[in-house]
């Protein structure tokens, strides 16, 4: 699969009161073309400087960062055309429409009103499209911002945290303008801390701790995980010491179940090891994993 970003040794240091402070320290990461791609990490951990390197807004990287096939930054005009970025939160002027913004950045690049209009309707803008920028909501505002993005039509679009401060409809909005964009073959990358909506809007993910990857694929396969938790009910109260004399890892649950990690396609092994001791089931269930639980796993692995 070819890779709309690569980070290959990626190194950034910022210097400080305290010294110099590694903010990427060997990021190895492709994020493949097509579909919705989220960068997770806590604040501090890497993602935002990161996404700066990839669009050219970062100098003195160590390293090497690939954009749609263009090194970064010595080919950064030909990589950028086929980006649309919103990394940081656009100047616009608060007493102009969002049209009117949009037009005068248009102008900048030789787009005209026809395609102004076409990228309002498609944030849903279009109604408001003549009303100030100064009494858009936050939610209208990001949206103005991603308009912004997509005017050159780009392959890549990338989104720092764009769902930041948004209410649950804003937060839906966002989601689903992402997800159409990933139909169309475009892909996304997405930086964010709400867990929860980057498993609703993600195809692949990759979790960012202390500047480098500590892991990456689609999330279905890291909700899963090697392991799965299963509970387990039986009404024979040796359930529990035989799986454990069988190997599994079992940890209590409630008076009446317990949980056991097992392979979650070998779940019928534990089925076999309980009646091969004359103990039947009343319930064997998988735990259902949040991205939330994967990523605070990893991370407090991590030294």
């Amino acid at each position: 699969m070819a890779a709309a970003i690569e980070f290959e040794d990626v190194r950034v240091t910022y210097r400080s009161r305290r010294g110099r402070i590694p903010a990427l320290a060997g990021l190895d990461l492709s994020i493949p073309e097509g579909g919705v791609f989220g960068l997770l990490g806590a604040n501090g951990a890497g993602k935002t400087t990161a996404i700066r390197a990839a669009v050219g807004l970062l100098r003195g990287a160590a390293g090497r960062v690939r954009v749609l096939g263009h090194d970064i930054p010595r080919n950064i005009t030909a990589a950028m055309d086929g980006v649309g970025a919103l990394v940081e939160q656009p100047s616009f002027f608060p007493n102009f429409s969002g049209r009117r913004n949009l037009e005068l950045l248009g102008r900048t690049r030789g787009f005209g009103s026809a395609r102004v209009d076409e990228v309002l309707d498609r944030v849903g803008l279009g109604v408001r499209a003549d009303a100030r920028f100064a009494t858009y909501s936050l939610g209208m505002k990001q949206r103005l911002g991603i308009a912004a993005a997509l005017m050159k039509d780009p392959q890549l679009l990338v989104l720092d945290e764009p769902a930041n401060g948004l209410d649950p409809p804003g937060i839906l909005e966002v989601r689903n303008l992402m997800r159409s964009f990933a139909v169309e073959g475009r892909t996304v990358l997405v930086s964010s801390h709400i867990l929860a909506e980057v498993e609703h809007a993600c195809d692949r993910v990759a979790i960012v701790a202390r500047g480098r990857c500590i892991a990456s694929g689609r999330v279905s396969d890291l909700l899963q995980g090697g392991h799965a938790q299963f509970r387990v009910r039986a009404s024979d109260a040796r359930a529990s010491d035989v799986l454990r004399a069988a190997g599994w890892t079992v940890a209590a649950d409630g008076d009446d179940s317990f949980l056991v990690e097992v392979d979650p396609t070998r779940s019928h092994d534990v089925t076999s090891a309980l009646a091969d001791a004359g103990i039947y089931l009343s319930e064997l269930s998988p735990v259902a994993r949040s991205l939330e639980d994967v990523f605070l796993e990893l991370t407090e692995e991590q030294p």
